[in-house]
């Protein structure tokens, strides 16, 4: 209907707009259906429409729109393995959000979108072996993720900071930084521990809080000397691992990182991190 009243120059002044959100709400349903041809061409509709409109009037909401059409866009390319396409659409994302960040429209929701842009950024130059980039992505997604925790503490606006610490503290834990990605794997479960307690039927915190304790025991070890140094994060991520499990018999990948979990707790050597940041066992 909004697309009919624009081709018969009916439209009212706000119609493109409308069109650009619901074509985004369209191409989200389409990708989640695993539908990606269809819902990429969607969101490039709905990109087209919110740049169309944006040109006419300065509304934070439409360049908001266009900013996340782009990381749509960028998840979508990501999935399909066209890396360098992906980046860009995050790169253009950012840029758009960053410019934003002046304006007095701006709201913490919009800040969410950033640091969760950046933290896709950043895993994917993680992912190609690029840490130097990712490391600076994550470094600003975790200052402006507290910085919105602290204004207003939202449920998503913590996972996401969580995600983006544990991203942080996994690339400081492979150069070695152990101290700092100790207590970025902290904080990441105890904000975690958080939402699990305050929303108990939200599998994902549960998921998400035992891969945190896994990288904190295994982290743990290396920082005690001691295969016990890790043993309560293992524990703990056991426990959720077989809550999980039983929960969800059916789950497949449930009962795969249980088996990980169960494989956490058998005897292990323990590696010896040298000054030169060389582990060894």
């Amino acid at each position: 209907l909004l697309q009919a009243a624009l081709d018969e120059g009916a439209a009212q002044r706000n119609t493109r707009g409308l069109l650009a959100t619901c074509q985004c709400e369209l191409g989200y349903l389409l990708r989640d259906l695993g539908r990606l041809p269809e819902a990429a061409e969607v969101f490039r509709l709905a990109l087209a429409n919110f740049e169309i409109r944006a040109a006419d009037v300065s509304q934070i909401d439409l360049h908001i729109g266009e900013a996340s059409a782009h990381r749509a866009l960028g998840v979508l390319a990501q999935q399909e393995g066209r890396v360098s396409a992906s980046r860009s659409e995050y790169e253009r994302a950012i840029e758009i959000l960053r410019e934003l960040r002046t304006s007095a429209e701006w709201r913490p929701e919009h800040g969410a979108e950033l640091a969760s842009t950046l933290d896709s950024l950043a895993n994917s130059f993680a992912l190609t072996g690029d840490v130097g980039r990712a490391e600076a992505l994550l470094r600003e997604a975790v200052e402006l993720g507290t910085e919105l925790v602290r204004e207003l503490s939202d449920v998503q606006f913590v996972f996401t900071l969580a995600k983006s610490e544990r991203g942080l503290a996994r690339i400081l834990g492979d150069s070695a930084r152990l101290a700092e990605s100790q207590v970025l794997l902290r904080s990441a479960a105890g904000r975690l521990r958080g939402l699990r307690e305050k929303y108990p039927s939200m599998a994902r915190y549960s998921e998400m809080l035992a891969l945190v304790l896994d990288e904190l025991g295994g982290l743990l070890v290396l920082v005690t000397h001691s295969a016990e140094g890790g043993s309560e994060a293992f524990k703990e991520a056991l426990d959720l691992r077989q809550e999980l499990a039983g929960a969800s018999p059916e789950n497949a990948g449930h009962r795969l990182l249980l088996a990980i979990s169960l494989g956490n707790h058998l005897p292990r050597p323990v590696a010896d991190v040298n000054e030169h940041g060389v582990i060894g066992g």
